[in-house]
């Protein structure tokens, strides 16, 4: 086979013969059409349903009234349909509700002989949406014979409330995925220690595609010796595969002589090193911890590469280089080039040497894309395509239509209809430009410079349309996990660009149950208090310099930044929690008197000492229903209940004494929360009390032991931060609807929104709160305080959201 060469990040050459043509578009799987559209869709006791003609864009759709009554759980439609979906690796579904408050979710089911696979997906909104499902996201149930034996269709709707509901279905699509994602099953049966890091990189790459509308398929290893590679697939993707079996990698290299891509992260078997032109690699902690930081990457302009971007790695593997060529290299914190390999390239693949963070989603997608693009350039187009139609479309919305409506609506609610009609007519005016449109080819720089101009429109135009609904004051927080702020920028800066966003608090996490980032005598004090001085100290200096309120947050019972001798004395005294199994957590027991006093040391100490605005509790819980179960907790639990409880925990775990348990361990977080309060309180009044809770209120009192409604109608914190950590605005109006019944106003309810957790967009944080602003929220707090939030996020809130 011939090999391709790279000049800069263009191959001359391209070796894929044996592989079809890159799918650019959806094939329609003929549920609603042709012979199908005669078929009934039929239920149990309900009259069949028919297709109806011309009902999405002139095409025959299904519609029937849905009636959730109290004693449904779900209502269903199934259809006797032959498919053979085996070459399809995604699907996507055109829906409409007329009440969509009905439906808690919906699932679309493939019956295949005595099973089913089902997927699942929620609705937003009355206007037609199409959603898009991976075949890996579906999950089976029974035995199903296989993709290519497809009997029956399914849709079905989960009830939210008893209501009726017309639905609407239409273009039930396939397509092959270029992109392939191959999940390491392999290694999680192997090392089940690898689980999370393995589906966490995994998803994370699927999200961020999906988000950019291109919906990578994610393959399971343990499947492919069956199911083989999809024929349409042009790159395979391995986020972190540490254990790839033999039979794998056979297919793997098949796939690269057939012409297919390979990109590697970070876990690399010696028998792919050939393969992307490497001889070894060399493991390397970060030290110092910042030194792994960034990458820069040559040829920036060209190929479409970013310039750097963040990573804050705390290992990595350094390729040894044989053919391939270095285009990436290490920077530290301070921008300082490490000259060591942290991306190769070569005819066959690219290596990456970590799996890639969670931070800095938007070049790292461009990277990925660049790179895809350098070794598949026929990919280009579909690149260009889909990029381009998300491009154009926010939220949900199933277009540019839809979305500019949304706009309009958006900044005639808010007073801003004249500025954002000039901003959409400067989008209609790129959109009209579109090289592509006129059978033009475009290189993959060109149509990041294009897709890029018309999201940073599109984004600007929201964002600046939404404003404050008042002038009356308005909580909005931030929480930061580093001592120090955030890497590479500090306290004085962060705190300075905080003020400048709008922002008004700072929750800044300088105490855990086993370690303190300033001077303490009751806590172990953290090394970097040595090397770097008072951290809390340094915060709040900032705060006070810049008139931002500056809330201590502490972390309690977790031991997880402890220093391990004295985390060993303390499982040595008995102070751990244990599972149901006596198995040590590494959390102090809250029921320990010695444990209780050492919070409540440990926070008269630091308001004592530190002019703080606040004092904000977390981990306020237990770690789930599976503790605690100490000797010091039976002991306690007999003595507080008169239950005898004689076979410990068996009778509080599930038998009779389980309800009591469950009330007692909630009275146990309910009155530390209460001793802590009022200590803090003595030493610093007029101090606020605050705690960051779960969100999903009731099944928190008996999950974790949180009865955080209890605190707040008590009168032992000022206000409570519920952390929905949710991706859409619909989510998270129902949690603070829930939340307010639950606790109403007056009382304080600042919901908590992560940017960071699901790699939120800005136009969604900012959606976020202009929903909760509506539903009566006088404040928010965002998680968490770093590089993207400082340099995406809040430039975006300052457009307008917190523009006052």
């Amino acid at each position: 086979m011939r090999c391709c060469a790279f000049t800069g990040m263009v191959i001359l050459a391209a070796c894929l013969a044996g592989l079809p043509e890159v799918a650019s578009g959806w094939t329609d799987l003929g549920v609603f059409a042709g012979p199908n559209a005669t078929v009934a869709w039929q239920a149990a006791g309900v009259k069949p349903a028919l297709p109806t003609p011309s009902l999405y864009y002139g095409q025959t759709g299904l519609r029937f009234d849905a009636a959730l009554t109290p004693q449904a759980d779900r209502v269903y439609r199934d259809a006797a349909i032959r498919l053979d979906l085996s070459s399809y690796t995604e699907f996507s579904l055109a829906i409409r509700l007329s009440e969509p408050a009905a439906v808690s979710r919906c699932s679309l089911y493939f019956k295949s002989g005595s099973g089913w696979y089902g997927g699942w997906f929620n609705v937003t909104g009355t206007h037609w949406q199409t959603i898009t499902l991976s075949r890996g996201s579906f999950s089976p149930e029974g035995t199903p014979e296989g993709w290519h034996r497809i009997d029956a269709v399914r849709i079905a709707l989960w009830k939210a409330k008893p209501l009726t509901t017309r639905l609407e279905l239409a273009a039930l699509r396939g397509r092959s995925s270029p992109l392939l994602i191959l999940r390491n099953s392999a290694a999680i049966e192997s090392t089940p220690a690898e689980a999370t890091l393995i589906n966490r990189t995994a998803e994370r790459l699927a999200q961020w595609f999906d988000a950019s509308g291109l919906h990578a398929a994610v393959l399971d290893d343990r499947e492919l010796a069956t199911t083989g590679i999809p024929p349409g697939g042009r790159l395979m993707i391995l986020p972190y595969n540490p254990v790839i079996p033999p039979a794998t990698l056979k297919m793997l290299t098949a796939f690269t002589d057939a012409g297919g891509k390979l990109m590697v992260m970070y876990a690399l078997p010696p028998e792919l090193l050939p393969l992307l032109g490497l001889r070894d690699k060399q493991w390397m902690a970060a030290n110092p911890a910042d030194a792994f930081s960034a990458i820069r990457l040559r040829g920036e302009s060209s190929g479409g590469l970013p310039g750097t971007v963040r990573q804050d790695s705390w290992n990595v593997n350094i390729p040894v280089v044989d053919t391939a060529r270095t285009i990436g290299t290490w920077l530290n914190a301070k921008g300082e080039d490490s000259r060591l390999p942290a991306v190769t390239i070569h005819s066959k693949g690219v290596y990456i040497g970590h799996v890639l963070t969670n931070v800095d989603r938007e070049n790292k997608l461009q990277m990925v894309l660049a790179l895809s693009s350098a070794l598949v350039p026929e990919m280009i187009p579909f690149f260009n395509q889909q990029l381009s139609r998300r491009a154009e479309r926010l939220f949900e919305f199933e277009n540019w239509e839809q979305t500019r409506d949304f706009i309009l609506r958006t900044a005639e609610r808010h007073g801003q209809s004249t500025r954002t009609l000039r901003s959409l007519r400067q989008i209609e005016r790129l959109r009209e430009a579109d090289p592509a449109a006129d059978g033009q080819s475009m290189a993959f720089e060109a149509v990041v410079s294009r897709v890029g101009a018309l999201r940073d429109q599109l984004r600007e135009a929201y964002v600046s349309s939404v404003r404050p609904l008042s002038r009356q004051p308005e909580w909005r927080g931030v929480w930061c996990h580093n001592a120090g702020g955030p890497p590479g920028i500090g306290w004085p800066e962060a705190v300075r660009r905080l003020k400048q966003a709008g922002m008004n608090a700072l929750f800044a996490n300088h105490q855990w149950a086993g370690v303190a980032y300033y001077p303490s005598t009751v806590l172990p004090v953290s090394y970097r208090v040595a090397a770097e001085g008072d951290l809390l100290q340094q915060c709040l200096d900032a705060c006070q310099r810049e008139g931002i309120a500056m809330h201590l947050w502490t972390v309690l019972w977790v031991l997880e930044n402890a220093p391990e001798p004295w985390v060993s004395e303390m499982e040595k005294a008995g102070r751990l929690m244990r599972d149901r199994d006596g198995k040590t957590i590494k959390w102090l027991c809250p029921v320990n008197p010695l444990n209780t006093k050492l919070a409540v040391d440990a926070a008269t100490e630091t308001v004592k000492h530190y002019a703080v605005d606040g004092f904000h509790l977390d981990y306020v819980r237990y770690p789930d229903q599976d503790a605690c179960y100490c000797a010091t907790c039976a002991a306690r639990f007999r003595s507080d209940t008169g239950r005898a409880a004689t076979r410990w925990p068996a009778d509080v775990v599930s038998g009779a004494d389980h309800a009591v348990f469950l009330a007692w361990r909630r009275d146990q977080m309910t009155a530390i929360v209460r001793r802590i309060s009022q200590a803090v309180k003595t030493v610093r009044p007029g101090i606020q009390v605050s705690a960051a809770v779960w969100g999903n209120w009731p099944g928190v009192r008996d999950s974790i032991g949180q009865d955080w409604v209890k605190w707040g109608r008590d009168g032992i914190v000022d206000f409570v931060c519920p952390m929905n950590y949710v991706t859409s605005t619909a989510e998270a109006l129902s949690l603070f609807r829930i939340q307010c019944d639950a606790l109403p106003p007056p009382y304080p309810i600042y919901p908590g929104i992560s940017p960071t957790t699901y790699n939120l967009p800005p136009e969604e944080v900012v959606r976020q709160i202009d929903g909760l602003r509506g539903a009566g929220a006088r404040g928010f707090v965002l998680f968490e305080l770093d590089a993207d939030l400082l340099n995406t996020h809040l430039p975006a809130l300052r457009a307008g959201a917190t523009a006052d």
